[in-house]
């Protein structure tokens, strides 16, 4: 069909469909303005990223276009989070409007694409409401981690629309410079747009007809196959070189896994398509999560893959001539899925659902020209009626199945009680429930989800790891060695299994072992947070063997890599404090407990005053003032009154004076400030 041909209606109509579009994405997602921070990811990509957080500009550029953090090289992606910190702080609602607004933009520029040089308005309101309220669209929108993946579909549908522009003056180096800046730009924020040059060269085939030249040819005159490929090479060279980039930022973190045999990963990616396939057509069942197939599936299952693969592929090969844009939409599809479609593996996931988000644009062109097809043959007012019944009832039960997944996106712990519900043997669930409930000091609760983690998947190396620190927490230490023991005997370069080990046997008063297992966990670190808290615990260690000069250069190393861990903090203040450096120390142990939540706050001065024997009024002032935080305030007075005697022992009446204010507070149910 001609790309002219369809090029049909009013400026009134594309203003119409177009806030109607933009009133259905808020209608579904507007929700997330309430939504919090997940324990999974937006803590290394925002919450506890000091590299976006602070330091002056030219250097967090700097870190933003060289660093492997998170084990990705996406430039764009930290600068878009540094900017929404600099606006939003730590409050999640800016965060969350920032993925909605950039939803919203790349589903309006999407509908604008379509109904200028696909299929007109309506056709074109349908594709993209279908995009934008899909279902597998709650992950990326509700995820703030999943800014890359949000920002990068808006710059390649930018790109896309360039590369329209540019062809119907294809001698004009500067519309083609525009495509090259915007296609770096994509590849910046993140490199799932490697595969967009080829996705150029299907357009060029159809809706453009630069070859063969047909009569709804946009540029105007022929050109041949040759030019064709050759304007297509820088942005190949770009996206070579994203590659490149990617792969390096995934080794250097080891976050490249090879699990199962290289059979077992060709038949996932077989798997994976039909996977991504049945969630596009019929999507119910999603969760966060899909672990990685331990065991080989069943040879139909495989088989049924296979053939659907095969045969959709030479149905729209079939319908070439009379519908190019099924092949198009089609293998944009299935190409655009190729980085992500499991045969390197990254991570513990088999599949996932934000991957849809630039593939789905292919599945959008080839439903567009589809029902623009049928809106030309069927004139007839009836059956138009009815087409658009069935469009409105199809967008309705999106819209609604949408909105519903997207709330269990609110916070961590609806996140994974919707994916046990699904799956209660999903290990990587359980291993997430887990880390959200220690985080909040509940380590019953989450040593019960890390203890099933392992139990599913015995050779889950990181949950191990997680669950030695649990029972490290409960005092339980000969059973956190023995977990230490085994995910270093699954995962030998598994750094901080080494961690956790050390801290182990500087309970036991093991020192010298302590110190060896600590240096190889700093040794073995792949992240500024890893090897932060292994240089923290080997502090600790040095302090436990009166070394504190050794102590000290290791715990303000830890601090200076990782200000908001509370564990440097914390050993620091130790260190200062045995060298009698009360102010500063106590300066530390508060810093510490600001970092915690008010119950953690509290334990953390419990275990500074206990290894200071309770003997610094600075440390004991700082145990009542966590007590009284969550209204403990007998306990905060008892502890006031503990710091007054040792004032006084010491010499200093103008801290007994300021100590005793404090206790007149506690009694009124106040909090000295």
């Amino acid at each position: 069909m001609s790309s002219r041909a369809t090029n049909l209606g009013k400026p009134t109509s594309h203003a119409f469909c177009a806030m109607l579009l933009l009133a259905m994405i808020t209608l579904v997602f507007a929700q997330t303005g309430s939504f919090k921070f997940l324990r999974y990811d937006d803590d290394v990509y925002v919450t506890e990223n000091q590299h976006i957080q602070s330091g002056d500009v030219p250097e967090r550029l700097s870190w933003a276009l060289t660093t492997f953090y998170a084990a990705n090289w996406h430039p764009l992606t930290w600068l878009s989070h540094m900017l929404d910190w600099r606006w939003f702080a730590a409050d999640p609602r800016g965060h969350h409007f920032t993925n909605l607004a950039l939803h919203g933009l790349t589903s309006l520029v999407l509908f604008v694409w379509l109904s200028r040089t696909v299929g007109g308005p309506f056709p074109a309101f349908v594709a993209a409401g279908w995009f934008a309220i899909h279902p597998l669209r709650a992950e990326p929108v509700a995820w703030v981690s999943q800014r890359k993946e949000l920002l990068a579909a808006l710059l390649g549908m930018l790109t896309v629309c360039a590369y329209v522009w540019y062809t119907r003056r294809s001698d004009s180096w500067r519309r083609y410079l525009l495509v090259v800046v915007l296609l770096a730009l994509g590849l910046m924020a993140k490199p799932v747009l490697v595969t967009l040059p080829v996705a150029l060269l299907l357009l060029d085939f159809w809706p453009l007809k630069r070859w063969p030249p047909g009569d709804g040819m946009i540029g105007g005159k022929p050109v041949s196959p040759v030019r064709l490929v050759l304007e297509k090479v820088p942005l190949l060279a770009m996206a070579g070189f994203c590659s490149t980039m990617t792969m390096m930022a995934q080794r250097h973190a080891g976050a490249v896994a090879v699990t199962g045999t290289l059979s077992l990963r060709l038949e996932n990616i077989l798997l994976a398509y039909g996977a991504y396939l049945r969630r596009t057509v019929w999507p119910s069942g999603l969760t966060f999560i899909y672990p990685y197939p331990d065991e080989a599936p069943r040879l139909a299952i495989i088989a049924g893959a296979a053939i659907a693969m095969v045969g959709i592929t030479a149905f729209v090969l079939a319908r070439w001539h009379r519908q190019p844009y099924l092949a198009v939409g089609w293998f944009w599809f299935i190409g655009s899925l190729v980085p992500m479609i499991g045969l390197v593996q990254v991570g513990l996931q088999s599949t996932a659902d934000r991957y849809t988000y630039w593939p789905h644009v292919g599945v959008a062109l080839a439903l567009c020209a589809s029902l623009a097809g049928l809106q030309h043959r069927y004139q007839n007012f009836r059956v138009q009626a009815a087409w658009a019944g069935v469009t409105a009832v199809v967008l309705l039960a999106l819209g609604v199945t949408c909105w519903r997944l997207t709330a269990c996106w609110h916070d961590t712990l609806s996140l994974t009680d919707r994916a046990l519900a699904l799956d209660p043997t999903n290990y990587v669930a359980h291993q997430v429930r887990g880390w959200a409930l220690a985080r909040e000091n509940r380590l019953d609760e989450a040593y019960e989800h890390y203890h099933k983690a392992v139990e599913l998947r015995p050779t889950f190396a990181e949950g191990r790891v997680q669950l030695a620190m649990v029972l490290l927490g409960k005092g339980r230490i000969d059973e956190a060695a023995v977990e230490c023991r085994r995910a270093i005997r699954d995962k030998p370069k598994l750094g901080p299994a080494y961690q956790i080990l050390g801290v182990v046997q500087s309970e036991r008063g093991q020192t010298d072992e302590a110190l060896r297992t600590l240096e190889m966990a700093v040794l073995l670190s792949r992240d500024e947070r890893a090897q932060a808290a292994a240089e923290s615990a080997l502090g600790f260690v040095y302090w436990q063997k009166g070394r504190t000069a050794e102590a000290a250069v290791h715990c303000r190393h830890a601090v200076e890599l990782v200000p908001r861990l509370a564990s440097a903090h914390l050993n620091l203040g130790l260190v200062l404090a045995s060298q009698e450096k009360w102010p500063e120390a106590a300066q530390q142990i508060e810093q510490a407990m600001a970092l915690e939540s008010r119950e953690r706050a509290v334990v953390l001065a419990k275990q500074a005053n206990r290894l200071t024997h309770f003997q610094s009024p600075e440390f004991l002032d700082r145990l009542a003032a966590g007590y009284a935080a969550v209204s403990r305030f007998d306990d905060a007075i008892k502890v006031t009154r503990l710091a007054i005697k040792q004032a006084r022992a010491t010499g200093h009446p103008e801290q007994v004076a300021a100590l005793e204010a404090k206790i007149e507070q506690y009694r009124g149910g106040g909090h000295p400030r």
